[in-house]
């Protein structure tokens, strides 16, 4: 392993046992240690915050098994506005204990790029209680969207390191977050959905060697041969069904390469069926240029085609799509989107612990290797993780030396890694498979 498990076992003790007295003094939260410190309080409520259910009374259950007799009315006084400020400094620092190195393989395909960077943003629902704190987008409705919590992820898909994690108000904008983040290395490849499309990244990119992926809007302007073109109108004209071409996109004229490929008939019908479906929200029909380039998807790219070809790069911007799966786990299988709180403080408690877990688990998986796109299903990682979490938290309650607390980690990791691989398709192959086909005539390699 490139960090050790030891050196890992270091930064988690330093976490959960310095910092977190450092912060809970300096959030003013559990002073005074009696028989409840801060060090047991975070990690009985870490195990907790993990059911699917988590109740008072289930914490309260929790911490009675170590001994501890606390009421439910006494933990629910736990938490309140000087518990957040708490869990968010934990949280921040949880983030910068994160490994910052991986042994995970990268696919072939990947391997181009120093580098492979997809970002987006989730929401979560809140209550309306944290409404002043973090109000929704929501329409007239006061029970439609009242309050929302926008998390902004950048990550790198070959490894999973998180580059960038941030949270706010669910009004702040996708491309605000985004311009927040650090420059990418040069020969980075950079996946960017419709929100984080901008002219002056284009040129920003093309002038410091920084590939790029993207889609547009329907109502983009190219510019081809000296003619100009919305891309519906260009698409309308096409009789083929791939396009493979050099433009000029929007105002500025930002010289790419257009990639389009018309879509099955299932397909097309679906991606209208979810733009009718966006629009009727907005109470707006459906333009007829929606309509026409929902017959096809297209993007605009600097990759030259003497490096990948059109089928390589409509694989390369399928890994953003992992981004979404990461949310997806988040929500689905971490309960990121669920709260049993009634007060502000207490959701966003629940929020901010859970945050702190996913952000432990993430870590594990960056240790063993496994990044976005693997062949082992993080579903089935979570599930095993799970199993082996709460020793691990038993042994950081006994506060054991290092090597202790490293030896249950590696036990964990190796738990987690003993999932059967993922069967492989012939007729539609995974995207890890699909991403280690390469044309053996394509050679170059970005960094290089």
């Amino acid at each position: 392993m490139v960090v050790s498990y030891i050196k890992f076992a270091e930064r988690l003790q330093e976490l959960l046992y310095d910092f977190s007295k450092i912060s809970s003094k300096m959030a003013k939260f559990i002073i005074r240690h009696r028989l409840l410190d801060i060090k047991k309080w975070l990690l009985t409520s870490l195990k907790w915050i993990k059911q699917k259910n988590p109740t008072l009374g289930s914490l309260a259950n929790l911490f009675a098994k170590k001994g501890i007799v606390i009421s439910k009315q006494a933990l629910a006084k736990k938490f309140n506005m000087n518990c957040v400020e708490y869990l968010r400094m934990m949280l921040a620092h949880t983030l910068s204990t994160m490994v910052n190195k991986s042994n995970a393989k990268a696919p072939l395909l990947l391997s181009l790029f120093n580098g492979v960077y997809i970002a987006d943003c989730t929401i979560l629902q809140l209550s309306q209680q944290t409404k002043d704190l973090f109000p929704g987008v929501g329409g007239k409705d006061e029970k439609v969207n009242v309050s929302e919590l926008k998390i902004f992820l950048r990550i790198e898909a070959t490894t999973g390191i998180i580059e960038h994690f941030a949270y706010g108000s669910s009004r702040k904008s996708d491309s605000k977050f985004h311009k927040q983040t650090d420059p990418l290395p040069q020969h980075a490849l950079e996946l960017t959905d419709i929100a984080y499309v901008s002219q002056e990244r284009m040129r920003y990119n093309l002038k410091n060697n920084i590939y790029f992926i993207c889609r547009f809007q329907s109502h983009s302007i190219i510019y081809y041969n000296n003619q100009k073109y919305t891309i519906s109108e260009f698409l309308q004209q096409q009789k083929g069904n791939e396009v493979d071409i050099r433009i000029l996109y929007g105002r500025q004229k930002v010289p790419v390469r257009l990639i389009a490929r018309r879509v099955s008939a299932e397909v097309a019908k679906q991606k209208l069926a979810s733009v009718t479906h966006t629009a009727n929200k907005l109470g707006r029909p459906v333009s007829q240029a929606q309509t026409i380039v929902s017959k096809w998807q297209f993007y605009i790219t600097n990759i030259g085609s003497d490096m990948c070809t059109l089928d390589e790069v409509v694989t390369l911007y399928s890994v953003r799509w992992q981004i979404e799966l990461i949310f997806k786990l988040w929500k689905n299988n971490m309960d990121l989107n669920d709260s049993n709180g009634k007060t502000t403080a207490r959701v966003l408690c629940e929020k901010l612990l859970k945050m702190i877990y996913l952000l432990i688990f993430h870590n594990h998986e960056i240790l063993a290797g496994i990044g976005p796109v693997c062949e082992i299903s993080h579903v089935e990682i979570l599930d095993r993780y799970n199993i082996q979490f709460d020793r691990l938290l038993d042994v950081l309650w006994e506060k054991r030396t290092s090597r202790t607390v490293s030896n249950v980690i590696k036990q964990t990791i190796t738990f987690m890694l003993e999932n059967p691989k993922r069967n492989t398709r012939i007729t539609d192959p995974l995207l890890y498979d699909r991403l280690n086909k390469r044309q053996l005539s394509q050679t170059i390699i970005a960094s290089s």
